[in-house]
């Protein structure tokens, strides 16, 4: 089972995206501190719940394209 949260924290001028989640992923076995959460620009973040041999291998490939991709990388591109 997977427990992420996100919220946004207003503090005079600064508006701050928080975002948690537990850190144990299983696929047969079980991972103690493997994110769940990756960033993928200085912006844009990703996680992920459900069955990890389906979702991790898909969250690392998407933060790899943008990583290579330099429009994306530098947030020239909208990667919604």
């Amino acid at each position: 089972m997977t427990l992420t949260v996100a919220w946004i924290r207003s503090f005079g001028q600064t508006t701050e995206l928080f975002l948690a989640s537990d850190s144990q992923i299983s696929g047969g076995k079980r991972w103690l501190g493997s994110p769940k959460i990756i960033t993928l620009n200085d912006c844009h973040a990703m996680c992920f719940a459900g069955e990890t041999v389906d979702a991790y291998p898909l969250m690392i490939q998407a933060r790899y394209a943008t990583d290579g991709y330099d429009k994306a990388a530098s947030g020239a591109l909208d990667i919604h």
